[in-house]
């Protein structure tokens, strides 16, 4: 039991660190403006914003996020939702898909996206 309280104030004690961290983006920031250059991660996005449009907490201010993260053999793509764009200090960049901001975060990968 004990450890499982650990591993849960380990948890909060790692949200508390990242949110004391980030900070609201405001008008004098700026991020390049992306393309995606693969098929394949467009018709995904395209099916995440469709998907959402049917869920109670989608609305047309809804802000998304792809995070790319290399690993050893693969690349992860993350893919979340938010009503309030936070800065991580980690953005690549961003596009507008769908009436819709996506902010790109981690790794720039140009097999996925283009600068413009």
């Amino acid at each position: 039991m004990k450890r499982y309280i650990k591993c849960f104030l380990l948890a909060c004690l790692s949200m508390f660190s990242l949110l004391s961290k980030s900070q609201d983006f405001n008008t004098s920031d700026s991020l390049p403006v992306l393309k995606i250059a693969n098929e394949q991660l467009l018709v995904i996005l395209d099916s995440l914003i469709e998907y959402d449009k049917r869920c109670d907490f989608y609305d047309s201010n809804l802000v998304y996020i792809v995070h790319i993260q290399p690993t050893e053999y693969t690349t992860l793509i993350q893919f979340t939702s938010s009503h309030k764009l936070i800065k991580a200090g980690n953005e690549t960049g961003c596009l507008a898909k769908k009436g819709h901001v996506i902010v790109v975060r981690g790794i720039y990968d140009d097999t996925l996206f283009e600068k413009t």
